[in-house]
């Protein structure tokens, strides 16, 4: 009950008068309380109605899939979801207590996604703790990350801040750790997976932390891999890679269904049948020519 809503009953409990054991109310008592719940009930189940509402007046708004800039728009926002995107010129019921933003001069645009990020791992290399870097992603128009692979408990920390702080966060969608062999090559966010009979029991157990995505790292070959992207699959999750030993061509004929970095594609993009071929830029060996580079020796790229 609100708290208008008890002082009204308060107030009409003593308009009762106590007579020879009966409860009384004068009937011009009766008429005004009756005339304060109608009131307030209206009130009551207006904002029941239209909850949250927000009005943005005459802004241009992006239409992200014709690519056009839409001047003069009225956006009507109520709860979580958008009603309306209307020229301004034209009349719309706005609900009574909607807040109301001058638009005039400003542009609207679709919450960016930014589908790659760490909201442990880099990060603590910096001394920067996630939660200190959601406000930025927000205030930059990122109003959701896809993490990619991070320590899944202090992930889960961050991603639960997130949610009790969504005025000032993006939603975050947590990963896996890197799932790579032993051992893992980033000790602190890598987990070692060696043979295919562990995977299971490691995805029901990552299950229960919520994530969304499951990420193989560049340690991993294909019986292991194909094995993460089958269970996966099972279990309802998008399985990304940051590929290495398992060639980009063959996870994609198992089924991995993104793949993260230019590295990971690499050896995608060239055909098999030159890949070996002496000299050929896929047998590039980065350590020799960085090592060459780093001697101010010229390298022929």
């Amino acid at each position: 009950m609100s708290s208008e809503l008890k002082v009204v009953v308060f107030i009409g409990c003593s308009l009762f008068r106590h007579r020879k054991g009966a409860l009384r109310m004068p009937v011009s008592a009766l008429v005004w309380l009756m005339i304060v719940l109608c009131n307030l009930l209206t009130r009551t189940s207006d904002a029941m109605t239209h909850p949250s509402t927000l009005v943005i007046e005459h802004c241009s708004v992006f239409n992200s899939e014709t690519g056009q800039m839409l001047p003069n728009q009225t956006v009507v926002v109520r709860g979580e979801q958008i009603v309306s995107v209307i020229p301004a010129e034209r009349r719309t019921r706005i609900p009574r207590g909607a807040v109301r933003i001058d638009g005039r001069g400003k542009y609207l645009l679709p919450g960016f996604i930014d589908a790659h990020v760490h909201l442990v791992h880099v990060l603590d290399f910096a001394h920067v703790t996630g939660d200190e870097v959601l406000p930025l992603y927000l205030a930059a128009g990122v109003t959701s990350v896809r993490s990619t692979g991070d320590e899944i408990v202090a992930a889960t920390l961050v991603a639960h801040f997130a949610e009790a702080h969504s005025d000032t966060s993006p939603r975050v969608f947590t990963c896996s750790p890197l799932l790579d062999a032993e051992p893992p090559i980033h000790h602190d966010v890598g987990r070692a997976v060696t043979a295919p009979s562990q995977v299971p029991a490691l995805l029901d157990d990552l299950l229960h932390w919520k994530i969304r995505t499951v990420k193989i790292y560049a340690g991993t070959g294909r019986k292991v891999g194909k094995s993460i992207i089958d269970e996966a699959h099972r279990r309802g999750l998008f399985v990304t890679g940051h590929l290495g030993q398992y060639p980009a061509q063959q996870a994609v004929d198992d089924g991995i269904d993104g793949l993260e970095h230019i590295w990971s594609v690499f050896n995608y993009v060239i055909p098999a049948d030159v890949v070996n071929l002496p000299g050929h830029r896929g047998n590039l060996d980065l350590s020799v020519t960085t090592q060459a580079i780093s001697l101010g020796n010229e390298v022929s790229l």
